[in-house]
């Protein structure tokens, strides 16, 4: 079993021992796959992210993050997301794709909805992919009252519970509990039974071996040859494979194919190496919603009404991506997309290494589009 361990400061854990957490995973037939820390509370950023972020990569292991998304009248999703974003700062394919927390509640079904939506495509217009999704079957039957997700079905699915253990019950690392699938997690409908990555099956764990107070516990879900159903069609569409929904031998020699080409280990298994790796692949509906973003953009510059999902939100500030000049940190690739709000512009790189965008000293999107690879703000963005 490969575990993920998540938390946020508010969990009063110290410097974590990561070197104790491992040797307990494997003690008990197991193995430590990552992190998930909370990026941003609302708007308001978490402020042991980074430094647990590079501790855990140091280790080796995947890092990702998530944004817990409140019901705040003061708090547009937008802003929200714009937090989270500056907080999290520069994250490669190495990582895993930034996550949405859905789980405050709201006054209406439809305004969750749109909220919710509204954070995914501000996300997608950031990072160039789709986020993964934390959310729960009872989430989405009560508090969403199984609305359609439309395109938010493109985010790979983080699930909670059941917890078989109640909280502040020592962590159960073991892979035994799990192999008859009676704990397997209830996937939100939109999604379809068994369409899940991560299920968070034990939350506010205590004692954790390595860390001094609580926290959640998730198992990844691996695939492999012989897997049907729309998991698989989710690969499939990423790796340029015909829809099926059947994992077999054409899928498996396309997987190794692909995971040779990304300096992977080719076991044609789809496990966290490959599946972060899979996640910042661009899909049609990333293309989609950055291209509605921009109209958004636009629109607030004095063109035509917002419409669609994000209509009723305006960010109250404008977001200034975190700086990182090209030749700083990771290696970049020159911008395929000059993206503007008003007057200020910058450059995103969705299908490059890093995935924060940098600020131009370009004066405006005109001057960009010259730049090479470049598209100005008028025109589609081909993935």
């Amino acid at each position: 079993m490969i575990i993920f361990a998540d938390w946020a400061s508010v969990d009063g854990n110290g410097l974590v021992e990561y070197a104790e957490f491992m040797e307990a995973c494997q003690s008990q037939g197991s193995r430590l796959g990552g992190v998930i820390l909370r990026g941003a509370y609302g708007t308001l950023p978490d402020p042991t992210l980074r430094q647990e972020w590079t501790r855990a990569k140091n280790y080796g292991f995947t890092a990702g993050a998530y944004l817990f998304l409140r019901s705040r009248k003061d708090q547009s999703p937008i802003d929200q997301v714009h937090a989270f974003a500056t907080n999290q700062g520069t994250v490669t394919r190495d990582d895993l794709v930034p996550t949405i927390d859905v789980e405050d509640h709201w006054p209406a079904a439809e305004a969750e909805l749109e909220a919710v939506h509204t954070a995914w495509r501000e996300m997608v217009q950031i990072y160039g992919v789709p986020p993964m999704l934390y959310d729960s079957g009872r989430v989405w039957t009560e508090d969403l009252h199984n609305l359609p997700a439309g395109e938010m079905i493109d985010s790979p699915q983080w699930v909670a519970k059941p917890w078989p253990w109640a909280i502040r019950q020592p962590a159960v690392l073991a892979p035994g509990p799990f192999e008859s699938g009676k704990y397997d997690p209830i996937v939100p409908k939109p999604w379809g039974p068994g369409n899940w990555w991560l299920h968070q099956y034990q939350g506010d764990a205590l004692p954790v071996p390595g860390f001094t107070s609580t926290v959640d516990l998730s198992r990844f879900h691996l695939m492999t040859q012989g897997e049907t159903g729309p998991r698989v069609a989710w690969v499939q569409r990423r790796l340029g494979l015909p829809r099926t929904s059947v994992f077999d031998a054409e899928m498996s020699s396309r997987l190794r194919a692909y995971q040779t080409q990304q300096g992977l280990v080719a076991d044609a298994v789809v496990g966290p190496q490959t599946f972060k790796r899979i996640c910042w692949t661009p899909s049609p509906a990333a293309c989609s919603a950055a291209s509605t973003s921009r109209r958004r953009q636009r629109a607030a510059a004095g063109g035509s009404p917002r419409s669609g999902a994000g209509a009723r939100w305006r960010s109250n500030s404008p977001w200034t991506p975190p700086t990182s000049p090209p030749g700083s940190g990771s290696a970049v690739t020159p911008p395929p997309t000059a993206i503007c709000r008003g007057s200020t512009c910058w450059c995103s790189a969705p299908r490059s290494t890093s995935r924060t965008p940098w600020r131009s000293t370009a004066r405006s999107c005109a001057a960009l589009s010259q730049m090479p690879g470049s598209t100005s703000r008028n025109s589609p963005r081909r993935c």
